[in-house]
């Protein structure tokens, strides 16, 4: 061991979750090329945990995106578009009447793009409930790897089933119980929805993935935490 270097400091226990202690020994391990490995939420296991610092490390060499990394989203269909003509058939609607199309991609990272170390991208969100009893709940997000090399529109092909380019890289878990408030009334073709508008910020620049969720209530921004749950195979 006296001769061998170290590349990560695993951290352990309630000290170890200090945000104080994370930051110095980060900033004075940063510089001898040392990584910080904490274990913040149950469900980052410490392999999934090593897979995804290994993951980060690998996709960016002096800051620069080797990858492309995004999310899939739903399109608002458009009968002019060629394209969105050729999948009519994945066409549906919600309780807002409007006619959407599954499949579309939304790059957070594209490949090639320089990350300073607050590199943050904030993506909107919106969910739909049909009365002010139902649940929030968690809300689930799905990040995913385009290894293609330009960022496409589609990631589903004709069948919708995901093309062959797209790897699933983690999952980002938020509890919306907390918008309760945010909720707006609307009314469709079916009749009265409401809708609750959210973001989530996901920051990359660092060694470790962070995301957190934000939303408006009474014209003040809130936050509350994401969960990031890596894949066991990345």
């Amino acid at each position: 061991m006296l001769n061998s270097r170290v590349q990560y400091l695993l951290l352990v226990g309630g000290f170890g979750d200090s945000q104080y202690l994370q930051k110095v020994l980060g900033d004075q391990l940063k510089t001898h090329g040392i990584y910080i490995v904490t274990t913040e939420e149950p469900s980052k296991k410490a392999a999934a945990e090593g897979a995804m610092i290994w993951y980060i490390k690998q996709s960016v060499m002096a800051r620069i995106a080797r990858t492309t990394i995004g999310v899939r989203v739903n399109r608002l269909y458009n009968p002019r578009d060629p394209e969105h003509v050729r999948r009519h058939k994945l066409v549906w609607s919600d309780l807002d009447g409007v006619w959407k199309l599954n499949g579309g991609f939304n790059a957070f990272v594209s490949k090639g793009t320089r990350m300073q170390s607050n590199f943050t991208h904030i993506k909107k969100f919106h969910r739909i409930y049909g009365s002010l009893q139902d649940t929030l709940g968690s809300y689930s997000c799905p990040l995913s790897i385009w290894e293609g090399e330009a960022t496409p529109a589609w990631v589903r092909d004709l069948e919708d089933k995901d093309l062959p380019q797209l790897r699933s890289l983690c999952t980002l878990k938020a509890d919306l119980s907390g918008l309760k408030g945010s909720f707006k009334r609307k009314v469709g073709p079916g009749g009265e929805y409401y809708r609750v508008d959210f973001r989530v910020a996901v920051r990359f620049g660092g060694t470790q993935l962070q995301a957190r969720l934000q939303w408006d209530e009474g014209g003040v921004l809130r936050e509350g935490p994401v969960t990031i749950i890596p894949n066991a195979i990345i």
